[in-house]
């Protein structure tokens, strides 16, 4: 078991399908969470302890998901100038520089660094 982060970028406004997906996943899966969030990009983050197999069938279901029901785009500029001051105040200034749509990220973290974290 892993650590994983999987970010799948749409848009503000979750589909049906996407809430029905991700209310499956988190009932018969109790180590994943999710929460939506903001940067580079509006997105879903689902993150928790889980096999590299299971991390790569939810990255192929988002992807599935955004290909079968793509969310419309929106626009990058209004996007900046809406989050510009919670990326000061959270000082995150970093979450504006690339704005990621359509698209699925999925990192594998370093169980080290988490229980370090943890232990802080």
């Amino acid at each position: 078991m892993q650590f994983y982060e999987i970010k799948c970028y749409s848009n503000s406004t979750i589909t049906p399908p996407f809430i029905n997906y991700i209310r499956q996943l988190i009932s018969s899966e109790k180590s994943i969470s999710v929460k939506k969030n903001w940067q580079n990009g509006y997105h879903l983050h689902l993150f928790g302890f889980m096999n590299d197999q299971k991390a790569r069938q939810i990255e192929e279901d988002f992807k599935k998901l955004l290909s079968d029901y793509p969310p419309l785009k929106y626009d990058e500029k209004e996007f900046k100038e809406k989050y510009s001051k919670i990326s000061i105040i959270t000082a995150q200034p970093e979450g504006l520089d690339s704005i990621l749509q359509n698209q699925v990220i999925v990192k594998r973290k370093r169980l080290k660094r988490i229980l370090k974290m943890k232990n802080s």
